[in-house]
């Protein structure tokens, strides 16, 4: 088998180069390659988040809309929205007589208690519930049994929050930070 050659020595794509061979990358070659990686490294690693961010938010507003709707079911026959376990310092707010639903947990912030439920009447005695919960994204969503669901923007849950507008409610929540656990009736 014939081998062939190539004399490459003092030339290098039609430019020619010293007469020494040339073996490899200089460092600024390198380093440059490395920031490249490095930026484009950065930018994946933001995008990702950004999806992973609105995954959490659509998953939480999902999960309002889905317990809004077995809400409105169970209270179908009797027009009067189920109650929360607990009222005014009264009561079991760990629990929800009468209902269960599985969240998507892993959607959730966990730095604070999250997916709160209350039922009253609002201003005209009218009977009305809001559900809110916040996304591991920060964002914070509340879903009321009229107008529907809203961004409330990083605002951190609270009661009066969440009950705003409903008078002589009762209340129920679903993730307790403390014991880093989800209540019962949310592990359907």
């Amino acid at each position: 088998m014939d081998r062939f050659t190539f004399e490459t020595r003092g030339k290098l794509q039609g430019i020619e180069v010293g007469s020494g061979s040339r073996r490899g990358f200089t460092i600024v070659e390198l380093l440059i390659a490395i920031v490249v990686i490095a930026i484009l490294a950065a930018i994946s690693i933001v995008a990702y988040n950004g999806i992973q961010n609105r995954a959490n938010d659509t998953a939480v507003k999902n999960d309002l809309a889905n317990m809004a709707k077995k809400i409105h079911l169970a209270s179908a026959d009797t027009g009067v929205f189920l109650r929360g376990g607990g009222t005014s310092g009264v009561g079991d707010s760990t629990s929800f007589p009468g209902f269960t639903f599985s969240p998507s947990k892993s959607s959730y912030y966990t730095g604070e208690d999250n997916l709160f439920y209350c039922t009253g009447n609002n201003s005209s005695g009218k009977n009305e519930f809001a559900i809110m919960a916040r996304s591991k994204s920060g964002e914070t969503y509340r879903y009321t049994s009229s107008p529907g669901i809203s961004s409330l923007g990083k605002m951190a849950m609270t009661w009066s929050a969440v009950c705003s507008g409903i008078t002589k409610y009762t209340y129920s929540y679903a993730y307790y930070k403390i014991g880093n656990r989800w209540w019962d009736w949310a592990n359907n």
